[in-house]
């Protein structure tokens, strides 16, 4: 038991950080992009 339960926890730190860092990620640039269009943009 002991060496299973070793095994799943890093499994799901993994999978639990890989999509934070993917939404985190999109959700910056997002907003980055969205933010310097509509200040490059002449037009709103």
């Amino acid at each position: 038991n002991g060496s299973k339960k070793r095994k799943g926890e890093p499994c799901r730190v993994a999978f639990r950080t890989m999509s934070e860092v993917e939404i985190m990620d999109d959700g910056y640039r997002w907003r980055k992009y969205g933010k310097k269009s509509v200040k490059n943009s002449p037009n709103p």
